[in-house]
């Protein structure tokens, strides 16, 4: 089963004023075309700049493809985002899955995670533990 969940109605609110806002409406035929990561691209590329190139996502038709892109997509901007979807979340998106994709606006829209996939903490960094090193003396030997 997958982590996406429906919206709640004040987040479906937060969501549509957002939509209007950015002049977006979410049709059949634009859910179609947010299949694909390329559109979801773009609108991030406006948000964040530098982060997301474009040149990575070649327009796809198949859902094998486009889950490509989504692989693609995730590795490069959406973990940079402190946000790692899930196989099973990439390929409803793949698949044009209505709660995935407004889970996913949302998301970029607000900055929160309506249970998406799951966020990433930001990377600890991690020491290794100190071993005691022994210098062997040639009085030892």
């Amino acid at each position: 089963m997958s982590s996406i969940r429906c919206l709640r109605e004040k987040e479906r609110d937060v969501l549509d004023e957002w939509l209007v806002k950015n002049n977006i409406v979410l049709d059949a035929r634009t859910r179609r075309e947010f299949s694909d990561v390329l559109p979801v691209a773009k609108i991030l590329k406006n948000k964040y700049g530098r982060l997301v190139q474009l040149q990575y996502y070649v327009p796809r038709s198949s859902q094998a493809l486009k889950l490509v892109n989504w692989i693609v997509f995730n590795e490069k901007v959406l973990k940079c985002l402190h946000v790692n979807l899930s196989r099973e979340t990439m390929e409803d998106l793949s698949k044009g899955s209505t709660w995935a994709l407004d889970s996913l606006l949302y998301f970029i829209a607000t900055g929160k995670n309506p249970g998406l996939g799951r966020f990433v903490a930001r990377p600890r960094s991690f020491s290794m533990p100190k071993q005691q090193i022994s210098v062997v003396t040639e009085t030892q030997i």
